[in-house]
Order: structure tokens, then sequence, then C-alpha cells
């Protein structure tokens, strides 16, 4: 009922097709109706300079042809047949004293002109007709006219020239509006021909079904850009689809195991009755399954949490400092293993963001660092700026000596649970989450977390974070709260039991 009456509101302004051959005609017949009317204003002004001419031609010669006959001028007899042989009814000449009064005429006789005469163009309703009128002086010798001559034209042969353009404009106008329109569907339906597709493929896409594609084979142009880009959102999309479901199955699959556990530890426990060691013992093994039960629920969270956007603005942070704190976390369980830790940290390295986020990041790193390395191993960490595509960024690698990863694990290290192939890894209880979180959270700090090894060759993970261009900008305020962040040891700490 709601979306019948949303489809309703919507009804009037039509589908997209018929709002783009409706802009399209309106265009159309706007641009037309201005070049119509160019047209015809432009044969009219050409019509009446044509008129003009021919009165300012006559006008001359008519003057050059005077002759006073007893303080009279009139036309010469002769140039008087002449003259009467070419004009035509619609064409007048008269020769008029100075105040008006006719001395001599030629041609149709027309009444209602003004008196006395005015001169130049003028443009008067007499005999029911428009005529055209251009009024001369005929030069005297005091420098007064000697009288005036009057040529006139009629405008009804121009009139209804114009009239037969007008009308002729008039039907071609709806006639070109209606080819318009049909062309414009036409070409509206062939240009949204793929839009119509996209809405049929996604139309069709069901949960778990992302293998349809636009598969667009025209011209590269917005449409074919738009198709393309549609069928790399539904790639990706089914890459995170399939990345979720594993996800979702691997995290059951792993929270499982403890429940199973702890399921089976209680009953064997209350299968029959057990001296106090031996329940002790058995609270030691269930404590055990819990603590990894915490685990990879807290990391669940902070997987589901790492992308998310944070309402507390960025500052800018030391990662001098920062890494200073994480390493300290580290060389306890880096000194259990005879491992020695190497930091070369550049001064002056600053990168927006949050910083206990990053300190997750790096704390993961170390210690995968330090677990897969063996005994009397070294690691190095280094962090430094530079130029990247024009950007300044802060890079920190973390290297150290251990096994190394294989080739064809690589690609997959970053994923929920993973578990390489190469079986010289010592067995830890770690949540299989450590590095998707480091990932995780790197990327939404605008950066990025590579690999780099081999087997035998140990394995470098490297950082890139955009860095800030300039230090000094840090207020007193910022540098009060990366101060107070230095002794702030006890989130890090807490961080261990959640690689």
């Amino acid at each position: 009922m709601v979306r019948g009456r949303a489809d309703s509101g919507r009804r009037p302004f039509g589908t997209l097709r018929q709002r783009v051959v409706a802009s399209f005609v309106i265009l159309v017949g706007i641009s037309l109706l201005g070049v119509v009317t160019y047209i015809y204003f432009e044969t009219e002004h050409r019509l009446m300079q044509e008129v003009d001419s021919s009165l300012r031609a006559a006008a001359s010669q008519a003057i050059l042809s005077l002759e006073n006959d007893g303080g009279r001028l009139v036309f010469p007899r002769n140039e008087a047949e002449f003259s009467r042989g070419q004009t035509e009814e619609n064409f007048a000449l008269r020769v008029l004293s100075p105040g008006g009064e006719q001395w001599d005429g030629v041609g149709q006789a027309i009444a209602g002109l003004p008196a006395p005469p005015i001169p130049g163009y003028l443009v008067v309703d007499a005999s029911g007709d428009n005529w055209r009128i251009l009024t001369e002086a005929v030069p005297g010798d005091s420098g007064r006219p000697k009288g005036w001559v009057q040529v006139a034209r009629s405008l009804v042969p121009t009139e209804s020239l114009l009239e037969t353009l007008r009308t002729q404009l008039y039907l071609v106008l709806p006639i070109v509006l209606v080819l318009a329109a049909i062309a414009g569907y036409l070409l509206a339906g062939r240009t949204l021909r793929p839009l119509i597709r996209i809405s049929q493929v996604a139309d069709a896409i069901h949960p778990g079904d992302f293998g349809r594609r636009i598969r667009y084979q025209g011209p590269r142009d917005e449409i074919g850009r738009m198709a393309g880009a549609f069928d790399r959102m539904l790639d990706r999309v089914e890459r995170a689809f399939l990345r979720e479901r594993r996800f979702t199955s691997d995290a059951s699959h792993e929270l499982r195991t403890p429940l199973t556990a702890i399921k089976g530890g209680i009953g064997v426990t209350l299968s029959r009755r057990r001296t106090p060691e031996e329940y002790e013992t058995a609270l030691v093994d269930l404590e055990a399954q819990v603590d990894r039960l915490i685990r990879l629920s807290t990391g669940l969270l902070s997987v589901a949490q790492a992308g998310r956007s944070r309402i507390e603005k960025p500052e800018i942070v030391d990662l001098g400092d920062l890494l200073e704190a994480t390493v300290q976390q580290v060389e306890g369980l880096a000194a259990e293993k005879g491992i020695a830790v190497e930091t070369i940290v550049r001064p002056n390295v600053y990168v927006v963001g949050f910083a206990e986020d990053l300190a997750r990041v790096f704390l993961n790193l170390l210690a995968n660092a330090i677990r897969f390395t063996e005994q009397g191993g070294r690691i190095r960490l280094a962090a430094q700026t530079g130029i990247l595509g024009g950007a300044r960024v802060a890079r920190i690698d973390i290297e150290d000596t251990g096994p190394g990863i294989a080739a064809k694990d690589l690609p997959h290290i970053f994923e929920p649970f993973y578990r390489g192939s190469d079986r010289h890894f010592p067995e830890t209880e770690g949540s299989g989450l450590g590095l998707t979180i480091a990932r995780e959270i790197v990327v939404a700090h605008a950066g990025s977390l590579d690999v780099a090894s081999a087997p035998g060759k140990g394995s470098t993970f490297t950082v890139r974070l955009p860095a800030t261009s300039d230090p000094a900008a840090i207020d007193a305020s910022t540098s009060r709260k990366m101060r107070s962040r230095r002794g702030r040891r006890q989130f890090i700490g807490r961080e261990r039991t959640q690689i």
C-alpha cells in the first residue's frame, strides 16, 4: 500500500527515458524557435531594406528630373510618360509644394497621408493598406526647400511574403518536434539499455548468488564505465561475501573447539567423585580453555571494530614514543627466548591517527616476530619518513630471523584463522586474528601492511602510514596528550593477552 502511494507520487514525472525525451524535445523546440524567430526577423529586415533602397533610388531620380512650370515643380512630360510606363499600381510618386500641396503625381493615388509632409521614412495606413513612404526635400537656392518629392510603395507584397514564410515556419516547427521526439525516444532507449540491464541483474541477485554480471560490450562512454564499475562492484561484493562466509565458518569452528573442550572436561569431571587435587587440575584445564575462548571473542570483536569509523578526532602521534613503549612491553618475551631486539627510529616521525589502535598493530607484529623467531634470533625495528608518490609517508619495518613463510602462504597470512602449510612453526595459543586486526587498523588509517618473506630467510612486515609534513604544527594541547600517553603502559599491557 505504501509502495503504491510512493509509485503514484513519482508517476507524474515519468520514467527516465520519458524525462530524457521530454528534455530533448524542449531543448530542440527552444533552439528551433530561436532559429525560426531569427530567420523571420532577418527576412523582414532585408525585405524592408530592399523597399527602402528602391524608394531612395526613385526619389533621387525624380528630384533630378523635376522642371519648373510657372513656379510649380512638375515632372517632364517625356519623363512622366516614362514613369507612368514603369510604375505599378503598388507604387506612387508625388511632387509637393513647401506647404504640402500636391503639384504633380504619378502612379496610384494615396489617401490619408500626413500634411505637412514629414521628411524621411514613414509607414502609414492609407487606402486600407500599409505603405512605406520616403519624403525628401527638393533643395532651393536660398537653402530652403522648393518643394518635396514623396515616393510610396505598398507593403502588401512584402507582408504577403512574410505571412507565407510565417505559415511555413509554423508548420515546420511541430513536424520537427515530432521527429525529434521519435528520434530522442529511440536514441534514449538505445542509450539507456545498459541501465535496464543493470536493473535486471540487480533484481536477479539473491543472497549468496553474486555470479551475475552486466558484461557490457558497447563503447566505453559514461554508460559503459558505469556498467564496468557495477561489474567490479559485484566482484568486490562477491569476494567480501565469500570472505565473510569463510570467516564465519572459521570463527564457528574456532569457538566450537574450546567450548567442546570445556563441555567434555566438565562431563568427565562430574562423571565420578574426585579428590580435591583432581578437581583443581580440572579447573585449571577449564580456565585455560576459557582464556582461549576470551582471546577468540576479543579478537573477533577487534576485527569487527577495526574498520569502523571513530567518533573521536584523530591526533598527531609520535611514532618514536609509541614504538618505544611497545618494545618495552615485549622485551620480557624476547629475553625469555634470548632474542635481541634492535630499534632504529628516526626523529620526528609523526602520523595522524589513534595511538591505541596503532599500538595494537605494532604489538601484534612484534609479538608474532618473537613467537616465530627461534632461540637466539634477532628482531630489527626501523621507522623513518620518506616520499612515496608525491606524499610524505612513514615507513615502519619489523624484520625477524625466523624460518620465513612459504610463497603459497604469503597471500593468505592476513586472513582470519589461516594456518600455514609450513609445519616447522611452533604451536602457539594465538587467536589467529592478530595479523587480520593489524591490517584492518592500518587500512582504516589510510595505510598499508605488506610482508616480504622466504623460507629460511626470515620475514619483514612493512607498515606505511601517511605522515605529517610539518611536525612543528603540533600545538601545545596535542603535545601534552602525547606526553601523557607515554606513561600509559596499561593499555598496551592488556593487549598482550589478545594477540
